[in-house]
């Protein structure tokens, strides 16, 4: 069960989505969903044709049902979506023209049912017919980006629902801290049994649609909770749906293409930019073949966008070894060992260099074993050096090329 994770910072402060099939679980006791995450809301989808308190139409609540005490009567209606004309929320396209006549609208909408135990977290339902979208887009009713304006108009109700009730929740002192959004069961009442029966028949159904979708929602999420001071964490939980197999190939290039140079290295790749000036510095100033030979590899790699944590990690550690062996040799301070232990070790034993710059050797040296020797089975907290921690690195990296360009190697 692979777990994917998409971190969002907006002016430094980091929130998550995170989607799996395993995130949630449904056993026989009273707390109902069980996961690893302490869920406060959990956001389904009913199929639209049934009344509250939606004893049918939708998997995961009457999973919910069979494996909670709570009777889950309690449901208030946030907004309808009855398409009348006098409604807040309105689809951009006519969707009188894709509603059968026996469809049932009276209960159309957003719904919440609040729950009666601390333990166990709120529900929102979005109760419409969502699968009606990609059916008339399959039929082309209309086209890919009046379906793409639906599917961003849809989420953002739904969100929208949320929001107002988080909002009413903090003014009633509810809530006081941030929480953690579970969807599940949203992505699957889009693509029906009728849309994927003959999938193998048309190459774009079979693999863009849902691309599509997860890119919308994806778009519209990562907005929505970049923005909402009640939930840091949104987890997606895509259950076993019609072909998981799809989906998961397309979270998959959605969490490729969902990769931020900003919010995966943050202010590393400014600290990045100013090594590369150092090194161009040293660069024209030195004589040392040698060590031109190591600044030119250590540019090459600073010089790739976007940066690759290992590669930086360990040309990191390779220069501030030419560095270390470059000043021992004007200073004449032969160490026992050529590696970048034994110079740090004979740079302090001479004194000739403040504690606080052979510190920053060491910490380089430490982040570029571990990006050389990481072994997957150590346990520990964190398992592994992050993008982040590319801030420390060239931090430091530009202290000891400031001090390079100061000595004159």
């Amino acid at each position: 069960m692979k777990e994917l994770e998409i971190i969002i910072d907006q002016g430094g402060i980091e929130k998550k989505v995170i989607i799996s099939s395993g995130i949630i679980s449904f056993d026989n006791n009273n707390k109902s969903i069980c996961s690893k995450y302490d869920i406060t809301t959990i956001v389904i989808a009913g199929n639209g044709e049934f009344p509250p308190p939606f004893l049918k139409g939708s998997k995961v609540l009457r999973d919910i049902r069979k494996s909670n005490v709570e009777s889950f009567n309690n449901w208030k209606l946030i907004f309808p979506l009855q398409l009348n004309s006098h409604d807040f929320f309105r689809f951009s396209v006519d969707i009188s023209l894709l509603i059968k006549e026996d469809q049932k609208k009276d209960y159309w909408g957003m719904w919440h049912c609040e729950s009666e135990s601390e333990e166990f977290p709120d529900i929102l339902l979005i109760n419409f017919p969502l699968w009606t979208f990609s059916r008339r887009f399959k039929k082309g009713d209309f086209g890919e980006a009046e379906f793409t304006e639906l599917l961003s108009y849809t989420y953002r109700m739904i969100f929208s629902a949320v929001s107002a009730v988080s909002s009413f929740y903090s003014l009633n002192k509810k809530r006081l801290k941030p929480g953690i959004l579970a969807l599940s069961d949203i992505g699957n009442n889009l693509i029906d049994k009728s849309l994927i029966s003959n999938i193998s028949e048309n190459d774009f159904l079979s693999n863009d649609i849902y691309k599509l979708r997860i890119r919308v929602f994806t778009q519209v999420l990562s907005e929505w909770l970049s923005k909402n001071d009640y939930y840091n964490k949104a987890v997606i939980s895509y259950g076993e749906g019609i072909r998981v197999d799809l989906i998961e190939r397309a979270w998959d290039v959605q969490a490729e293409e969902s990769k931020s140079d900003i919010a995966e290295f943050g202010e590393a790749i400014i600290l990045r930019s100013k090594s590369l000036a150092y090194i161009n510095d040293l660069l024209h100033s030195t004589k040392r073949i040698s060590f031109k030979d190591a600044l030119k590899r250590a540019m090459e790699t600073f010089s790739v966008s976007p940066p690759s944590l290992v590669a930086d990690l360990i040309q990191s550690r390779a220069l501030s070894e030419a560095i270390s062996y470059e000043f021992c040799e004007k200073h004449g301070l032969g160490a026992q060992s050529s590696n970048l232990f034994s110079y740090i070790q004979r740079i302090e034993e001479s004194k000739t260099v403040s504690p606080w710059v052979t510190s920053y050797l060491h910490v380089i040296r430490q982040l570029g074993n571990e990006a050389a020797h990481y072994k997957s089975e150590i346990l520990r907290r964190p398992e592994k050096p992050v993008g982040k921690d590319l801030i420390v690195i060239h931090a430091a990296l530009n202290r000891i090329l400031a001090f390079c360009i100061d000595e004159k190697l």
